[in-house]
């Protein structure tokens, strides 16, 4: 049988049909090649990819990282929104406002109303600011240690309550901003030498140099016969000494004599009161010190206990049983402080914000005290005062 005859070809129009079949369904790797070399050839004279399947893997990878890059951001965002991150930096970035007091936390009377200052600027302890509150419970010797670790915390701003807590403050911050609340004519000279000398300084003046006056003045209209009180004082404050001098000069004018009685911190009021007991005066006086302060239950409880009759300097002290007071406006200075402070943290210098005395005395007075003492409290004296106990 001849090749043609078989059909390899030739010029049988069957031949060439089979020859043609069999090239088309050859799939050898040299027709592969060939193939998609045409195939790259045809997709360049059109202008396109010759590599569609690395077009392909190019898109996949830049996706790829496009999502891999928005998981990193929700991730972020999420962690931002995080409770646990919120609250620290919440924690950074809340202003902290430091408080320095020679009294302890439960006989200091002014701590909720410089709270209740802060709370009307619009302040809330632990959201919008952080306090750090620093009592040395009647110990002055502790004031330096507790100052210089408001310090360490790294406040923003001290308050201080009195003179003696003032002067540790300022041993403690030299650049700190410090706000002195003072408690009687001398603090105030204090306050007004250290705004002229310190940058950091400022404060609120709560005593009037006619508040003592005006005390005597009023337990003379109590006492008409009164010939000598005792006053009893801290020397262990900044300003001690020189409140027995301003007490006494106004005694003199008077023509009332001032016997000082001196408590230390750790001493026993009752025994420092006993010898005024056995030879009452006509009165006892208390000084506005922070050193009494963390005193001033058992000296009232000590006083009644003995019939003798109290003067004091804030209206709380007549609320807890004194007879009488003449002071400023209860809580007063402290809500101002409080504005100062806030203005502080607003960027205001302290030497910029002047010291300001108290815009008026109050007068106070506890009829129930009154009348366990047998003391007829003259009617004058009742209508002009501003608060009446009964």
């Amino acid at each position: 049988m001849s090749r043609q005859s078989a059909g390899w070809g030739g010029g049988s129009p069957r031949g060439t049909r089979c020859v043609a079949e069999r090239r088309r369904t050859q799939t050898g790797p040299r027709d592969r090649w060939w193939s998609a070399s045409a195939i790259r050839a045809s997709a360049r004279s059109r202008g396109e990819n010759p590599h569609p399947t690395r077009r392909r893997e190019s898109t996949y990878f830049r996706l790829g990282t496009l999502g891999v890059a928005l998981a990193l951001v929700i991730t972020a965002a999420d962690l931002e929104r995080s409770p646990a991150t919120a609250q620290f930096q919440q924690e950074e970035k809340l202003p902290r406002i430091g408080y320095l007091s020679v009294a302890d936390a439960v006989s200091a009377p002014y701590v909720e109303d410089f709270r209740r200052g802060l709370r009307a600027l619009g302040y809330v302890d632990g959201q919008s600011m952080a306090l750090e509150w620093r009592f040395a419970a009647g110990d002055p010797g502790r004031l330096a240690n507790l100052a210089a670790n408001l310090v360490s915390h790294g406040v923003d701003v001290i308050v201080t309550d009195g003179v003696t807590a003032a002067v540790a403050a300022l041993e403690a911050a030299r650049v700190t901003p410090v706000i002195v609340v003072s408690h009687d004519a001398t603090g105030d000279q204090f306050l007004a030498r250290s705004w002229r000398t310190t940058p950091n300084v400022t404060g609120v003046a709560t005593a009037s140099p006619g508040a003592v006056a005006r005390q005597l003045a009023l337990l003379k209209a109590v006492f008409p016969r009164a010939a000598r009180v005792a006053f009893l004082w801290s020397p262990d404050g900044a300003d001690g000494a020189s409140r027995l001098r301003a007490t006494q000069a106004a005694g003199r004018r008077l023509r009332i004599r001032v016997d000082g009685v001196a408590l230390r911190p750790g001493d026993d009021p009752r025994a420092v009161l006993q010898p005024v007991a056995d030879r009452p005066p006509a009165a006892l006086l208390l000084a506005d010190d922070p050193v009494l302060l963390a005193h001033h239950l058992p000296i009232l409880d000590f006083a009644a206990g003995r019939r003798l009759a109290t003067a004091c300097a804030f209206r709380g002290a007549v609320e807890a049983g004194c007879l009488l007071s003449v002071g400023p406006r209860p809580g007063e200075q402290y809500v101002r402080a409080a504005q100062l402070a806030n203005r502080i943290l607003r960027g205001a210098r302290p030497r910029d914000l002047p010291v300001e005395p108290p815009s008026r005395l109050e007068v106070a007075v506890n009829l129930t005290t009154a009348a366990a003492l047998g003391v007829a409290i003259p009617d004058r004296v009742i209508a002009t005062a501003d608060h009446v106990v009964r």
